[in-house]
């Protein structure tokens, strides 16, 4: 009698901690490492390992909500890539792992073979090796992904347009004039000619690859060296600022997303079951959420780069860099449920609240906000208009201003022409000086690696 008790504590105890995990779950996240794109880009073995551990890692992150699949709980998509296909299975295997269906006892096995003759010896009780889950993806084709895919120009039309009027904008074209590496890189490619914007990027797209591989890195360059970093910023500040930098295109790219998240948490919430949503897309679908919402943008990379900024979740995603949101149920008042949004793992505080998270009420605004309460109609009219075009002094997260990637020493007449209409003298001038001196810098460190 005198541990009874100590036994009910113990099993409130038990009950308390089993409750700790959120109502509901959404995973938006990049496909794992693969291939160069210009070798069809395929998951690698290392990238199905990256999405694996992924799965485990939430398996024992949420115990409860993925004790065992249960249809009615999971909705899975996919973009229509071999690669991100790959890559949730992968996830999976490692989230369900040995959690899927056995056979009861003394079940006659002759009824699980196929309507042929052939000598079928497995009498395994679990229906797959190591009890393997099977789970539905789903998918569309990739003209017609307006969800995962919208802003691509097959999906979305306009997207084409007003990448191009980005090209326009003064700053970008200063983006070509990052000449100390861009000469240093073809140099290092044995090139005749300067490598162009598109040849940079194909050439950093394969280093990252090969550098996951363990392979062979062309021209040697180092992604952690000082060149390697050079490289890689301006590539991931020229996707920023042409695919997502005006309003307009962050607002097209993350509409259809944000809308889904407002609809699959509402779902979450209303329910009486724990909920999962899972998006397995690309770098491309992850980063105009990111930019939206301020958590990356063309901006803070530039700071974080020139002004040793500390925007510590700025930066574009990576391989298997994932969105997760947790919805937190208040049964006695559903607005003030609780969202906590993360971007590789880091919290963010999108409501700037004293929690560090957003109660549904106010996360719903923010869609709003996001989205300028529009729906698909509006996409899709947006989207199939051409005579459209980005707004010219709206290239950052709602300000006037625009962050300018700098030159090295050898300026000409058509650079000045840019940075005397583009900006104020004074800004100019202090911009370049800073930058001069650390291009001067780098050309020293160069010199002495010569010598």
């Amino acid at each position: 009698m005198k541990m009874k008790p100590i036994f009910i504590l113990s099993v409130l105890l038990v009950s308390v901690f089993a409750i700790q995990e959120p109502t509901g779950v959404i995973l938006l996240f990049r496909h794992g490492a693969r291939g160069p794109k210009n070798m069809y880009g395929e998951l690698t073995g290392v990238g199905m390992r990256q999405q694996y551990l992924r799965g485990a890692y939430l398996a024992q992150l949420y115990p409860q909500l993925f004790s065992q699949y249960n249809s009615n709980n999971y909705y899975i998509r996919s973009t229509d890539y071999n690669r991100t296909l790959m890559s949730v299975y992968s996830l999976l295997d490692g989230l369900l792992y040995e959690k899927g269906p056995t056979f009861i006892d003394n079940y006659p096995f002759e009824r699980a073979y196929p309507p042929y003759t052939a000598n079928f010896l497995d009498k395994n009780m679990d229906v797959f090796p190591h009890k393997y889950q099977a789970v539905p993806i789903h998918t569309v084709e990739t003209s017609s992904d307006e969800l995962l895919l919208g802003n691509d120009p097959k999906v979305c039309p306009i997207a084409a347009k007003l990448i191009s009027n980005q090209t326009e904008e003064p700053t970008y074209k200063e983006v070509a004039k990052f000449k100390q590496t861009i000469s240093e890189v073809s140099k290092r490619m044995n090139s005749t000619t300067v490598l162009s914007i598109d040849q940079l990027e194909d050439l950093e797209d394969t280093i990252i690859a090969n550098y996951f591989e363990q392979k062979q890195l062309p021209g040697d360059i180092d992604p952690n060296s000082e060149l390697g970093k050079n490289l890689t910023f301006l590539i991931m500040y020229k996707t920023y600022f042409l695919e997502i930098g005006s309003t307009l295109q962050r607002q097209l790219s993350s509409m259809n997303l944000m809308n889904q998240f407002k609809a699959d948490l509402q779902s979450i919430l209303q329910s009486s079951d724990p909920s999962v949503k899972l998006y397995s897309a690309h770098d491309s679908t992850l980063a105009p959420i990111l930019a939206v919402t301020g958590i990356a943008t063309h901006d803070c990379l530039y700071k974080n780069f020139f002004e040793n900024g500390t925007y510590t979740s700025c930066y574009y995603p990576k391989f298997a860099s994932q969105i997760r949101i947790e919805a937190w149920k208040n049964d006695t008042d559903l607005n003030s449920s609780e969202i906590r949004f993360y971007f590789d793992e880091a919290p963010q505080n999108l409501c700037n609240s004293e929690t560090g998270h957003c109660t549904w009420k106010d996360f719903q605004s923010l869609i709003d906000t996001y989205t300028q309460g529009k729906d698909i109609n509006y996409f899709r009219s947006m989207c199939a208009s051409e005579s459209q075009s980005s707004p010219s002094n709206n290239t950052t997260n709602g300000t006037d201003s625009i962050a300018q990637i700098p030159d090295g020493p050898d300026i000409g007449l058509k650079y000045a022409i840019y940075a005397l209409t583009a900006f104020a003298g004074v800004l100019f001038v202090g911009i370049i000086y800073c930058i001069g001196k650390k291009i001067d810098r780098e050309s020293e460190t160069e010199a002495q690696q010569y010598e």
